[in-house]
């Protein structure tokens, strides 16, 4: 997860995790306009050896889901976290964010 300007809130897979779970054979998202609260399971991959769900780090509304996973969401396993995001948030005000798990949280040093 990653905070951008305008309190955006960016969810994503981080690198090491991409690595882990490998090429991606299917994505299911969120809504963009529902409102989610944290923990609710928003995201569902398929891949080559994992499937598994994620859930909401943080209660927000939807604001856009990133349409290249529904494309092509093999292409998205190496991509830099900027591109592999998963969905955007605007968060609830009083919302906190949950830490751990594959989503990065300010993304991986260097971005």
């Amino acid at each position: 997860m990653c905070r951008e300007p305008g309190q955006t809130v960016t969810v994503g897979l981080t690198q090491e995790f991409q690595a882990q779970v490998g090429r991606v054979t299917r994505f299911r998202g969120p809504t963009p306009g529902s409102f989610h609260r944290q923990g609710e399971s928003l995201v569902s991959l398929e891949s080559e050896k994992w499937v598994g769900h994620f859930s909401n780090p943080i209660d927000g509304t939807v604001l856009e889901v990133n349409e290249a996973w529904y494309r092509d969401p093999s292409a998205l396993g190496s991509c830099p976290w900027r591109e592999a995001w998963l969905y955007r948030l605007l968060p609830l005000e009083s919302s906190t964010a949950r830490s751990g798990g594959p989503l990065s949280e300010g993304g991986p040093p260097g971005v």
